[in-house]
Formats: C-alpha cells, sequence, structure tokens
C-alpha cells in the first residue's frame, strides 16, 4: 500500500502561518471597544515605527491619528461601527514616528461576545499613499479643466470643438455671437455649414490630416453667409463732413477799413510849415 502524502505546499503555508500574519502586505490590528491596541502585526509597526511593547501599552488606535482623523472617528467611525458592526474603506492618516503621516484605508469587523456586546474590533489596514497621489493628481487635472472651461466658456473670441469628421461637441458664447447660431442648434452639425474652406473643396480635409498628424493649422477660412457690405466712402473723404471742414482764414482789409468794419475819422491836418 502506497503512503498518501501531502502536497509540500500545504506543510509550508501550516509553518509559515505566522509569519504570514506578521509579514502581510497589509496591517493587522486588533482593538477593544474602546479603541485600545490589543494586537497588532509586524508590517504595522514597520509601516509606522512603533514597537509592540510601546502600542500595547496601552495606546488607542484613534491616538494613532492626525487631529482631523480624530475628530473623523470619534463623531463618525466609530458611531457608524457600532450601528452597523462594519466599516469599508474609510480614509485616515496614521502618525508615525520620525516620518510624515501616512495615508491608509481601513476595513474593520466588530465582533460581539454572547451576549452581544461589543467585544473586539480587527482591522485590516491597506497603504492608500498612491492611491492619494493619483487622487491628488485628478483633483488638480479637475480643477485645471474647469478653469479652461471657464476661459472657453467667457472668450469673447469663438472657440469650437469638433471631431475629425468635422461635427461640432462644443461651441461658445463667441461662436454664437460671430456666426448668430445658438449653442442648441449648432452642436451636431457638421463646421463646413457654418464655416466652408477658402479655395479648394479639398482643402477642409487637408487641414483635418494635419490635425490628425498632430500638427496645428492656421488658414483663412470663410462664413457660409457673405458679410454685409461695407459702406462707400464719399469720394471727398472726411473732409467733406462738416465736423472736418476747415474753417476759412481771414482776409486782409482793405486799405482804409480797419478789421471792426467801422470807417475811421479823418486825421486833423497838420500847421503848414510854411
Amino acid at each position: 500500500m502506497k503512503e498518501r502524502r501531502g502536497r509540500p505546499e500545504e506543510g509550508l503555508l501550516e509553518a509559515s502561518l505566522s509569519e504570514l500574519y506578521e509579514d502581510a502586505p497589509c496591517g493587522y490590528l486588533f482593538t477593544r471597544p474602546d479603541g485600545t491596541v490589543a494586537r497588532v502585526n509586524q508590517t504595522f509597526l514597520t509601516w509606522t515605527g512603533y514597537t509592540r511593547e510601546e502600542l500595547l501599552a496601552p495606546v488607542r488606535f484613534q491616538d494613532l491619528l492626525t487631529v482631523p482623523g480624530r475628530i473623523f472617528y470619534e463623531n463618525q467611525y466609530a458611531p457608524l461601527l457600532r450601528l452597523r458592526g462594519s466599516v469599508r474603506e474609510v480614509a485616515f492618516d496614521l502618525v508615525r514616528r520620525g516620518r510624515a503621516p501616512l495615508p491608509v484605508l481601513v476595513n474593520a469587523v466588530q465582533q460581539v461576545d454572547a451576549n452581544g456586546q461589543p467585544a473586539l474590533v480587527a482591522s485590516i489596514i491597506f497603504d492608500a499613499t498612491e492611491r492619494r497621489a493619483y487622487e491628488r493628481e485628478l483633483l488638480l487635472a479637475r480643477r485645471q479643466a474647469e478653469e479652461l472651461a471657464a476661459v472657453v466658456t467667457t472668450a469673447g473670441d469663438a472657440i469650437v470643438r469638433t471631431t475629425p469628421a468635422g461635427v461640432v461637441r462644443t461651441w461658445n458664447a463667441g461662436a454664437e455671437r460671430l456666426f448668430g447660431q445658438p449653442a442648441r442648434g449648432s452642436i451636431g452639425r457638421n463646421l463646413r455649414e457654418f464655416l466652408p474652406p477658402a479655395g479648394a473643396p479639398a482643402e477642409l480635409a487637408r487641414i483635418a490630416d494635419e490635425l490628425r498628424a498632430g500638427r496645428p493649422g492656421d488658414r483663412r477660412l470663410g462664413r457660409a453667409d457673405p458679410p454685409p457690405r461695407r459702406a462707400r466712402r464719399a469720394r471727398g473723404g472726411l473732409g467733406d463732413h462738416p465736423r472736418h471742414r476747415r474753417a476759412p482764414r481771414p482776409r486782409a482789409p482793405a486799405a482804409g477799413i480797419p478789421r471792426d468794419g467801422q470807417p475811421r475819422a479823418a486825421e486833423p491836418a497838420g500847421d503848414d510849415p510854411g
């Protein structure tokens, strides 16, 4: 009869169960209902920089949180845990020794005794450093997109976004003023209906090819509706307008007539020297 042997990995798992707990890729924390630490694994100690003796002194879990985290723990986390018996993906910042706070996500389950009273809280803690950085990047990108959208919306110039085929996707207030068409009636139509290319009909296709290749294009385009004719200027130019006519130059008065137009009195004749 052949001897039955267990698989090698089964013995390995049994021998290293304690190691798997201590060196797990996440932190394990067991606390009493008031938050006092009862048991903790080595991963949590490595992350925070504390020793096992320091945390079992005893220390409460909420004492390891930043000030905003402690406020949230007392007002939201602990009441929700008592009410529901579990919480998931709660974001905290752990205070570490000699280092910046560590962003973490906490999942916790409340265990009760035979009388249904809370006895122990088992928590699993994940390092959320990369996730927090990713969330900050998303928030920054969102703010930049909102600022850009505000600039496009309030811009005096016409800013239109289209698909590669020329179908209008966005139509700002400047485009409404320039083309006289509201955004509601313009989005979904082809840009060639409003702005046909000047010159050959293949010009728009060539511009689209350049844009697809990543080369910005600057081309002169025509409008679908011809612009109104400008008023013809008079032959005389601005000089014929009364406001631009020059005042006549004063003429020199005739001999014997003063500038005021009144005749002068005859000058008395002098004594005859003879």
